[in-house]
């Protein structure tokens, strides 16, 4: 015996039965409440720090710094202006790379001084070199800890360009 479906989509004289439609604003209701729910946890998880990028680290002030292009055979690199000797500039200069050379370690900064999210690291030797030299200036931050650091790092640069300039001109001329 086969069973024979109607037009009303009745078999064999049983009804079919009636499906429930749920109004179409009751599923973006429900999603509403679960997006809701979810923002509420994550921001307990992640409280915003004072800056109010949760992306940095430390809830400490952030120091203003400057940066600026040092000019060199490769084109050019950030550099951070620590000090002004003579007519030059006395700079450390930050790179994206942890070693640099001969496998020397470069200092590991906690957070980018240039504000673009990567992972930046401070040339453990400064530099001192002419003003003209630098080009493309623009503001940075960094944590007090790191500057710091680099502030001890451009002290040592200046006092041996200091001492290497007060060697020559105590020299006799000839």
């Amino acid at each position: 015996m086969t069973k024979k479906t109607t037009r009303n989509g009745e078999r064999n004289g049983t009804k079919p039965k009636k499906k429930t439609v749920a109004p179409a604003n009751m599923a973006t209701t429900k999603k509403k409440a679960t997006m809701s729910a979810n923002t509420a946890k994550k921001k307990a998880k992640n409280p915003p720090t004072k800056g109010g990028n949760s992306k940095q680290r430390g809830t400490e002030e952030l120091i203003p710094v400057t940066i600026k292009n040092h000019k060199d055979k490769h084109g050019g690199h950030p550099h951070i202006i620590v000090d002004n000797v003579d007519n030059c500039h006395v700079s450390v200069g930050l790179s994206t790379k942890p070693k640099k050379g001969k496998n020397s370690p470069n200092y590991k900064l906690e957070v980018s001084p240039l504000g673009d999210g990567k992972q930046s690291y401070a040339r453990r030797q400064g530099t001192v070199a002419p003003k003209k030299e630098y080009e493309r200036p623009r503001n940075g931050k960094m944590t007090p800890k790191d500057h710091a650091k680099i502030q001890e790092y451009g002290a040592k640069a200046k006092k041996k360009y200091l001492d290497k300039n007060k060697k020559s001109s105590e020299l006799p001329n000839t």
